[in-house]
């Protein structure tokens, strides 16, 4: 009861938001004040990155500025939880903390500091290029289409705002819910305290912010796949041609482009989806209305050329605006989802799987730089201790931060780093000293290891696990309807293309170059690959049974990542890629015999999982396409062709999407006329929506919107119409972070689904009763009960309540309330304290 009061006394909109100040009255200054405040969190937390990172040559430079907006967030979020006020002033408080531990570590390391930047500043500099073009590349797309709401594919950016805006105005920590008035967030919403309290410090508008921080995540993005391609391919090449091979001392060599692949793969192609739109499409034009199912291959070739001529003659083709965009995003038949990170960017939800994204990739750095470092951080006992400690608090912040950012993401990659850990501590890392059998000291070491990190990543978000409750936990087997191969490959086609082509050629090289009696070393792990075998084997027929069909890909090229990893002399960078792309392939086959209980289908399950393995395989196959066209000149013609032109066919298609969805999105506003700014609410002032048969213009509500972000103070609960997801309901609440009685049905009943109670579709049906009823004693029982203090009765109430109810307000104006704010048909009403 403290804590809600203190919520709702604090976060006076308009003490955070100063709209005549230099940052809110010019959006180009704002960029570059929030671009340079990221840069400088970079620099600070750059002197403790590398010594946690020995293991990779740039020192974990790209990670840099995602460590510093992560320590931000952290530290305000833990002081928060302790019930220290998060203020703007503790905000700067941290941020300067931050800068000056930085400055004091530079300075007692300035002899290696400058040595490292004398080496690596060019490859810094590149870093920061490659990472300011995906800036101003995005920042751009959202300039073109900047709104936060569409009538039909608006997305969850609804229910993230209104989350950002919440957590950004809570002065305390867990932060209050604005759909469900005198509750917290129930979510993993750490994300937003790493995104919001930037915004708070910096006092930039959120509807700005919001525009400025998805193309600064994507940026963070680029880069750290970029650093993850450049460090693996450079690993590869050292340890098979030694450090002084003329390809590493290259600005532009072999590992730069694999970096660059790495990040066009993850970041920027999509999947097929498009090739399917645009195929299925022309063979519909070309079959004039004829049934596509049970047509013959021929009969559709024929059909799509005839389609082909039919728009070379201008006909427009059949496509709803945002099927450019959408459509990849639904390439398995029925409810399951299938985006990947372009995708996601651009439908530009601020959803808790776009926030990870970078923080998953900088978990694999982490493993990666445990492993190529061999779990050794320095030369000198003193350092190497230093950075034992850096490194392991590092990676339990790091992976201990993916649970309150987006859960579905802790596990895999906990469990990921878990097995580099093992792998490293078996082959590389000394044995404790007080056990005499070297292989139980060996285990006891990695058993210790593996033990700090879970606890780390753990109790370093004490105050998060202890309240939050997921309400879907169980998991069951999944009967449904599975995945078609022609969906898979519509998905995966690329991707499997380049897995497949590697692992020929990596075989071939192996075989060609191992006498037939060298395969003997083996022998020790022929127990291990023959159970395997048999395994799969056995687990294939049961799969195929189950009509589990993209098991007959997965499997096989599960076992075929073994052997490669199993190789004789083979380098721990290519085990580690070739490990990814087994724990990828998996994580699709996973998706095909689990569910959560509770949930849409499977929709999550394949939305979450695909995901990651679609972040696993991509930071893989940069290193791997460079490799194989690097080695083109060792094949014949014929097999430099088949190799070369389904390549470029398969990335021409994957670029139908950025080319085709970037367009269509762009264009697919509400209102084509609205504004190209980075203001996410401008579109309100132009743009109007028919819902119950009767126009709403949203001009008024984006007037009484900035008013009550001027005028009210605190976050008082307030009450609006209650509409169905997705549509323009809970706008106050959207736009102005301020608590309402209740927000989305469905999201609310499942982030409370533990509660096991309707206390969620009670409070639904509670506003509609408010709204329609003529009885003063429950208008004022639910007044007092969810302790109302601001009434919105606008267009969208109007529409929604006809009849005689909405009498009342007028009615009773100057006795249960008084009119404070009227703009047209807009009115906003205050209770009057009882």
């Amino acid at each position: 009861e403290e804590q809600k009061q203190i919520q709702r006394e604090n976060g006076t909109w308009s003490e955070l938001f100063a709209r005549e100040s230099l940052v809110n009255s010019n959006q180009a200054v704002a960029v570059i004040v929030f671009y340079l405040f990221s840069f400088i969190l970079g620099l600070a937390v750059y002197p403790f990155i590398r010594l946690a990172l020995p293991g990779l040559e740039d020192k974990g430079y790209a990670f840099s500025r995602l460590l510093g907006l992560l320590l931000l967030g952290y530290f305000a979020f833990v002081l928060g939880s302790a019930g220290i006020f998060v203020t703007r002033k503790l905000l700067l408080g941290i941020f300067v903390a931050i800068v000056l531990a930085g400055l004091v570590l530079g300075f007692l390391k300035r002899k290696d500091f400058a040595r490292e930047l004398a080496q690596n500043w060019k490859r810094y500099l590149i870093i920061e290029l490659i990472g300011l073009a995906a800036f101003l590349f995005f920042l751009w797309v959202r300039y073109q289409n900047p709104d936060l709401w569409h009538p039909f594919k608006g997305g969850e950016k609804p229910m993230d705002f209104s989350y950002l805006n919440a957590v950004i105005k809570s002065t305390v920590f867990p932060p209050y819910d604005p759909w469900f008035a005198g509750g917290y967030i129930n979510y993993y919403y750490f994300g937003f305290v790493i995104l919001g309290m930037p915004i708070k410090l910096l006092g930039i508008i959120p509807a700005v912010a919001y525009n400025i921080v998805l193309p600064l995540w994507y940026a963070l993005l680029v880069m750290g796949a970029y650093s993850v391609g450049w460090n693996l391919t450079r690993r590869i090449i050292a340890g098979k041609k030694g450090e002084d091979s003329p390809e590493l001392q290259k600005l532009f060599g072999q590992p730069f482009w694999a970096g660059l692949w790495t990040a066009l793969l993850l970041a920027f192609l999509g999947n097929l989806g498009n090739l399917k739109l645009l195929t299925d499409t022309l063979a519909s034009m070309g079959a004039a209305g004829a049934l596509m199912e049970g047509a013959s291959v021929f009969q559709k070739i024929g059909w799509f050329f005839k389609g082909f001529g039919m728009v070379l003659q201008d006909i427009p083709m059949p496509l709803y605006p945002g099927d450019w965009y959408w459509m990849a995003s639904r390439t398995i038949p029925g409810e399951a989802i299938t985006e990947f990170p372009y995708f996601t960017f651009l439908y530009a939800d601020l959803h808790a799987h776009l926030i990870a994204m970078p923080f998953v990739i900088f978990s694999v750095a982490w493993g990666m730089s445990f492993l190529f470092s061999h779990g050794k951080w320095a030369e000198n006992q003193k350092d190497n201790r230093i950075g034992f400690i850096f490194s392991l608090v590092l990676g339990g912040l790091l992976i201990g931060a993916l649970k309150p950012i987006n859960t579905w993401d802790s596990y895999t990659f906990l469990l990921f780093n878990l097995f580099i850990m093992g792998y490293t501590g078996w082959r590389y890392m000394e044995p404790v000293k007080f056990v005499k059998n070297p292989k139980l000291g060996k285990v006891i070491t990695i058993a210790g290891l593996m033990l700090v990190l879970v606890v780390l990543s753990s109790v370093l978000y004490t105050p998060f696990n202890r309240n939050f409750h997921p309400g879907y936990s169980q998991l069951g087997f999944w009967t449904g309807d599975r995945t078609p191969l022609k969906s898979y490959f519509t998905h995966w086609g690329l991707l499997l293309f380049i897995v497949l082509f590697w692992y020929l050629w990596e075989t071939y090289q192996w075989l060609a170059v191992t006498p037939l009696s060298a395969l003997k070393k083996l022998e020790p792990h022929r127990r291990l690959l023959t159970v395997s075998g048999i395994v799969l084997l056995v687990l294939l027929i049961i799969l195929l049974l189950l009509k589990v069909s993209v098991a007959i890909i997965v499997l096989p090229l599960c076992l075929w990542s073994l052997v490669l990893i199993l190789k004789p002399d083979q380098s721990d960078a290519k085990r580690l890629a070739f490990f990814m792309i087994a724990t990828a392939l998996l994580e699709t086959l996973v998706v095909e015999l689990v569910y959560l209980v509770g949930d849409i289908g499977r929709m999550n399950v394949v939305f979450k999982l695909y995901m990651q393995a679609w972040l696993l395989l991509t930071l893989a196959l940069g290193t791997a396409l460079v490799a194989l066209w690097n080695d083109q000149h060792k094949w014949t013609l014929r097999t430099q062709l088949i190799f070369q032109i389904p390549l470029i066919l398969l990335v021409a298609s994957a670029l139908l999407f950025p080319l085709m969805g970037t367009t269509d999105k762009i264009n697919d506003r509400i209102d084509v006329n609205a504004p190209k700014t980075l203001d996410g609410m401008q579109y309100m002032q132009t743009s109007s929506y028919y819902d119950m048969g009767v126009a709403i213009p949203f001009w008024e509500d984006y007037a009484a919107i900035r008013w009550m972000q001027d005028n009210i103070q605190g976050s008082p609960v307030i009450v609006e119409g209650q509409a169905y997801e997705y549509r323009w309901g809970n706008r106050y609440t959207i736009y102005t972070g301020l608590p309402g009685v209740v927000g989305w049905n469905y999201h609310q009943r499942q982030q409370r689904a533990i509660l096991q109670t309707n206390e969620v579709q009670n409070r639904v049906d509670a506003v509609d009763k408010f709204y329609m009823t003529d009885d003063l004693n429950y208008v004022r029982s639910f007044l007092k009960k969810y302790e109302v203090s601001y009434i919105v009765v606008g267009r969208l109430e109007q529409a929604f309540y006809p009849g005689g109810g909405l009498g009342k307000f007028a009615a009773q104006e100057g006795i249960l309330w008084d009119e404070v704010y009227r703009n047209g048909e807009t009115v906003i009403y205050q209770v009057r304290l009882p």
